[in-house]
């Protein structure tokens, strides 16, 4: 009751009132979506459309699928995206032209309206087209989802209005509706018209005499009323007698109204002749005349089949004279309904039932020509011209001027020439031109554009002028005509004398938007989009297309591409991105062919990511018709190696058939191009199987594909199946004689397998390399040169020097790709030998002038051959308890590293000071805290309170690409010291990199865990706890804006005089690349963490380790972290905020010693100890910043700096190194990013 209250009041106009009835109705239910709905359609009557907004977010949220929430999305649209449109709409309406509203409005909103304000304006254009039955849905429904609303009510009254059935529930509504002032003058005219419009006195003349009770001053009424009563007693029925069919005889009544009917009818107002004729058969439900006439009304409006069965009725009882006409009309319907059964057919694909019943029409009528037509389209369908051709002409000599044949003989004509087709129409005498209309001189420029086309394809370009020029003399208003000759003359260089033509064009059509859509195209292929836009601009909006809108929005997503690279091409990357996503308006990305262009503008500026998204979103709107733009999809999932979604699309544009050739061409390529990339993952995480097959499903539907042929015997050749292999290499060749990667494997293989016909083989590649072609000749070199050819090396590379020298860039950035991993040396001596002086100062004065990625990829095979020197001094601190969890630390990490074996052998030294502060020996409690110095008797004040320790660790170690080994001791010196080391393998299987590392590290959290500890009171050492244990951890990473890492970790953790204690660790994270620049990146993580100890032991008396050791711990950290490069700097800033919560059991002070913990229970009476530690728990916070920086100073030395810091509740700890790096090679290549700061021993 709230809500229709609510409604009824909305539709007085009272908003006050139903809002207050709104408010009650959502405090017991609110999400009541329909209230929610007529909330926000009052605020936006009312001009608050920020709050309408508001409340459709709110909406959307808790209904997203109700028709409620379309609705009002719908309505808010109307004032901002598609106002246009709707304004459109409105102004056809009340212009009168109903139809062109109507498009509008399925242009403004071609999903359909939901029930809203917008639906009743839609209905009320439908009820002007004469749609009642459509109109009386859609109010209905309104009426349905907005209970009370009056104005509804009175919408859908009016239309039944117009069923006779029901005029009594009609009359008495109108009478409740003008006791309403808001609707009182519409439904005192609904009620009024409705009872003028009474022509039957015996039904018409109580419900006047009720009406004048409430309007008894309306005297057109009076004067009606009068009007009937005369007509009643003047026009009584007349009767006349007949025979019927069966020869007996009865009499006929005439009506009078039967008279007013056929005066209707004439004036073709249909609609008011059907009523007086229905009143008429259900008084005398025989009579044979009315149900002609009715019959006659069906049949004007294509109601075949109603009509004759009405005139079947008619012939059966109307006078015997008039019997003819309604069985020949009975004919006539059924030969017109045949044919409209035949073209029904027809547009259902169902040929041969349409061809029945064009035959049975025929049949049914032989001298009617246009069956004979229609059965000629059938057949012209079907490519049959002959025989359509026939029947076209049986039509012409029955009705020279059918329409219909003259228009299809022509289509068959054109078929079999454009030629034949010109002359057919030219041959037309004047009577069948004029029958034709306009359409003549379309059909003949049309044709004779044909016949441009036809003659430009056999080289007659004056021809084809001749013939183009002649179209637009005769078609002056036609702009395709036009179009085609300006772009005719362009290819001959006249691009200006085309602009030409189309301004004579608009000269003579002004107003026409198909000219200037025409003319657009023609601008947008000279490349000038701004003047193909700004004649879009000029199409008034009212007759802007979708086609048009289509187009000048991909004429603005052109223009704004274009601006976007000039500027990324400028450097300005940052510029260009902005203007890219400011062109990504809800108009481009309705409209995949403007989101196609600035995809491949995310595309050139290396953000794939981006262009996946951007032509997913805008495929929603044409899933099925866009070709181009799913095959540009395609591209951009294989630049953000998303394959399998690529794959799924191929798939999907395999299975369908409006596929061009060119179409069908790009989609074999991209089709092999995604095999190729998902082979290429199957090799690199090292299943040959998966590749191979996935190979041959690719060779089922692309057979004789030369690339795959070559990717198989390169996978065949890994599985060992060696001659089918070569079988497929040879197909391959033979396929493609002019590539010379297949020709490279050829001679690898041969020279793999001291096969004797190499030398012909290499001369057979060198005849086919073209001059230009420097890549393959310095990839044959390399290969040769591993092969031991020394004497083909040799020649090669004098030749090579020969032909191209002084081009260093080129000859050296393919060796670089091309060295053997293995043979880093080797392969320096070989560039040394090739293009550069035996002095290494030419490398330096080389890298300065290279390009910065070819320099790095020479570093690289230089930085194997480096030795390295670094020099760090290294302090870090924290602020905790003095003498037990506070430490001051300062390393002098110096490290050494050595090529060897391809990887680097590194010597680790590392001087180092711990101090952990004076531990408050005077007061008992505090000096209970440490040792065993809770019995201590007698001078206990003197007990040694500094804590501090000094010593040098040693690490010894070797790394290569998988492998890391290392071994060594904690600092020498320190109270405690021991083993320490680790070996790791670490690789990748496809997309996920994986380690798995064996460990023995040492525990730094206190100088107690690190460096052990002497016990003041004993003098007795105790303390130094390293974790034993595995490591596993996994990362993916593909150079895409996701990545995610995890780690799981099992340890044992001892120590000397501590009890052992087990530890499991998991953690992982995730993070997201914001900035990806070659130089430059930005990126937020999410990263997360579990651990457990057995037992706590992270007190500071005997037995305890110093380090925290909770039950349980759980934290959460989101971090943010920016790093980049220049030519001299490079750096990192990282700031990372994280809440936890942890779990500590309760502890004994002397875990180890149960004799101990004993004595010291049995002195707490006396000490007042308790020689317990509580246990604990609760939350944590913390927050934390690192930053580095490192400067290249020369190439051969390096600065740096780091500093880290962290706050919690509990401590604070700050650390800072300062560094040098000296290389005995120059770094040719750019600074490592971030910067690469020495290890100190304890973070190896």
């Amino acid at each position: 009751p709230l809500f229709e209250s609510a409604n009824t009041l909305d539709s007085l106009g009272d908003h006050v009132r139903a809002r207050d009835q709104l408010r009650r109705l959502l405090r017991s239910a609110p999400r009541h979506p329909g209230a929610l709905a007529l909330r926000a359609f009052i605020d936006v009557r009312e001009g608050n459309q920020p709050r309408a907004a508001t409340t459709y977010r709110e909406l959307a949220a808790i209904h997203p699928q109700a028709p409620y929430t379309r609705a009002l999305k719908q309505f808010l649209d109307s004032f901002d995206q598609r106002a246009p449109q709707v304004r459109t709409a409105r102004l056809m309406e009340k212009a009168g032209r109903h139809a062109t509203a109507l498009k509008k409005w399925h242009e403004a909103y071609p999903e359909g309206l939901a029930p809203g304000p917008l639906a009743y304006e839609y209905a009320l254009v439908i009820k002007s087209l004469g749609k009642i039955e459509r109109a009386r849905q859609i109010l209905q429904s309104l009426l349905e989802h907005y209970p009370g609303n009056l104005q509804y009510r009175l919408a859908v009254n009016k239309l039944d209005a117009l069923q006779p059935e029901q005029r009594d529930a009609v009359i008495a509504v109108f009478s409740e509706m003008t006791s309403y002032s808001a609707f009182e003058r519409e439904a005192h005219a609904a009620w009024r018209e409705l009872l003028i419009g009474f022509e039957t006195p015996g039904e018409a003349i109580p419900l006047i005499e009720q009406y004048l009770v409430r309007y008894p001053d309306d005297y057109r009424v009076k004067d009606h009323l009068v009007a009937l009563r005369k007509h009643r007693q003047e026009h009584k029925p007349t009767t006349q007698t007949s025979k019927t069919a069966e020869g007996k005889t009865r009499k006929i009544t005439h009506p009078p109204e039967l008279a007013r009917a056929r005066r209707l009818i004439e004036q073709k107002r249909y609609d008011k002749a059907e009523i007086l004729l229905s009143r008429v058969v259900r008084r005398f439900p025989e009579q044979g005349e009315a149900l002609g006439y009715l019959g006659l009304i069906q049949l004007r409006q294509g109601h075949y089949h109603k009509a004759r069965k009405l005139f079947q009725r008619a012939a059966r009882h109307d006078l015997e004279q008039r019997r003819g006409k309604w069985r020949s009309l009975t004919r006539t319907a059924h030969y017109w309904g045949l044919l409209a059964n035949a073209e029904k057919a027809k547009e259902d694909g169902q040929a041969v039932i349409a061809e029945q019943q064009l035959l049975k029409a025929i049949a049914l009528d032989p001298g009617e020509a246009t069956g004979y037509a229609y059965l000629g389209d059938i057949l012209l369908a079907h490519n049959q011209l002959a025989e359509a051709e026939q029947r076209y002409r049986k039509a012409l000599r029955l009705e020279p001027e059918n329409w219909t044949a003259l228009r299809s003989m022509s289509q068959v004509q054109a078929r079999r020439s454009p030629l034949l087709a010109v002359r057919y129409l030219e041959g037309m005498n004047p009577r069948q031109q004029r029958k034709l209309g306009s359409e003549y001189s379309r059909m003949l420029a049309s044709a004779l554009r044909d016949l441009a086309d036809s003659r430009l394809a056999s080289g007659d370009i004056k021809g084809a002028r001749r013939a183009l020029q002649r179209a637009v003399k005769i078609a002056p208003a036609l702009p395709w005509s036009r179009y085609d000759l300006a772009r005719l003359l362009v290819a001959s260089g006249q691009a200006d004398a085309g602009v030409r033509i189309f301004e004579k064009g608009l000269a003579l059509s002004p107003t026409d938007p198909e000219m200037r859509y025409a003319f657009a195209l023609y601008l947008q292929s000279l490349e000038r989009e701004m003047e193909a836009i700004a004649q879009l601009d000029a199409i008034p909006e009212q007759e802007m297309t979708p086609k048009y809108r289509t187009m000048h929005t991909r004429l603005w997503a052109e223009s704004e591409r274009r601006k976007a690279l000039a500027l990324y091409k400028k450097g300005k990357k940052t510029q260009a991105m902005q203007r890219l996503q400011a062109a990504e308006t809800p108009a481009a990305l309705s409209t995949p062919a403007a989101a196609e262009r600035l995809a491949s503008a995310w595309l050139a500026i290396k953000h794939p990511r981006r262009a996946v998204d951007l032509l997913s979103r805008a495929l929603r709107h044409q899933p099925e018709t866009n070709i181009d733009a799913h095959l540009q999809l395609i591209i951009a999932l294989h630049e953000a190696s998303m394959l399998r979604a690529a794959a799924a699309q191929i798939h999907q544009l395999w299975h369908r058939e409006q596929l061009t050739r060119a179409q069908t061409e790009r989609l074999t390529q991209l089709d092999i191009d995604n095999t190729l990339l998902r082979v290429k993952q199957a090799q690199a995480a090292g299943d040959y199987t998966r590749a191979h097959r996935q190979l041959d499903l690719a060779l089922a539907r692309l057979p004789a594909q030369p690339e795959l042929l070559y990717a198989q015997s390169r996978v065949l050749l890994a599985l060992g199946e060696k001659e089918a292999a070569l079988t497929d290499l040879r197909t391959a060749i033979g396929l493609a004689p002019e590539e010379p990667s297949y020709r490279m494997m050829l001679i690898e293989y041969l020279l793999e397998h001291n096969q004797h016909n190499v030398e012909e083989e290499i001369q057979n590649l060198l005849e086919v390399l073209p001059p230009e072609d420097t890549n393959n000749r310095l990839r044959l070199i390399a290969l040769l040169n591993r092969a031991g050819w020394s004497e083909s090396t040799t020649w090669l590379i004098t030749r090579l020097a020969r032909d191209y020298k002084g081009n260093r860039e080129l000859l050296l950035s393919p060796l670089a790709r091309q060295q053997d991993r293995e043979a880093p040396a080797q392969a320096l001596a070989l560039y040394r030998q090739t293009l550069l002086d035996d002095d290494e100062s030419s490398w330096t004065k080389w890298a300065d002038e290279a390009p910065i990625e070819l320099a790095g990829e020479v570093d690289t095979l230089l930085q194997r051959q480096r030795r390295i020197l670094t020099l760090a001094l290294d302090y870090g601190s924290r602020s905790a308890t003095a003498g037990l969890s506070t430490l001051f630390a300062t390393r002098l990490p110096i490290e050494g590293r050595q090529p060897l074996l391809g990887g680097q052998l590194f010597v680790h030294v590392e001087p180092t000071h711990l101090d952990a502060g004076r531990l408050d020996t005077v007061t008992p409690d505090n000096r209970a805290e440490l040792g065993t110095n809770l019995f201590c008797t007698t001078g206990c004040s003197r007990l040694r309170s500094k804590q501090s320790a000094r010593g040098t660790g040693l690490l010894l170690g070797y790394e290569n690409t998988h492998w890391h080994i290392d071994a060594g001791t904690t600092p020498i010196g320190f109270p405690v010291s021991y083993f320490i080391g680790a070996l790791q393998y670490k690789n990748s299987l496809g997309p996920v990199d994986w380690r798995i590392e064996l460990s023995q590290r040492p525990v730094t959290s206190s100088l107690l865990s690190y460096a052990g500890a002497i016990d003041p009171n004993t003098g007795r050492s105790w303390g130094g706890v390293r974790t034993t244990g595995i490591t596993l951890g996994l990362s993916h990473d593909t150079g895409g804006a996701w990545g995610a890492w995890s780690n799981l970790q099992f340890h044992q953790l001892r120590g000397k005089e501590i009890p052992t204690n087990n530890r499991v660790r998991l953690l992982a994270g995730t993070y997201y690349k914001w900035v990806r620049e070659p130089n430059e990146r930005l990126s937020l993580s999410l990263n997360g963490m579990t651990w457990r100890h057995e037992r706590n032991l992270g007190e500071y008396t005997w037995g305890h380790g110093g380090y925290y050791s909770p039950q349980f711990y759980i934290s959460l950290s989101t971090a943010l972290d920016w790093y980049g490069r220049t030519e001299r700097w490079s750096w990192e800033a990282r700031g990372a905020i994280s809440r936890s919560r942890s779990r500590t059991d309760s502890a004994p002070y002397f875990p180890g010693d149960p004799l101990l913990q004993a004595n010291a229970e049995a002195i707490a009476p006396t000490t007042g100890i308790n020689p317990n530690y509580d246990a604990s728990s609760g939350p944590g916070t913390g927050i934390s910043f690192e930053g580095a920086i490192e400067y290249r100073v020369s190439r051969f030395l390096h600065i740096g700096a780091r500093v880290s810091l962290a706050w919690s509740q509990d401590y604070a700890t700050n650390r800072g190194m300062l560094y040098l790096r000296l290389t005995d090679k120059p770094g040719l290549g750019p600074l490592p990013m971030p910067p690469e700061a020495p290890l100190c021993l304890p973070d190896y």
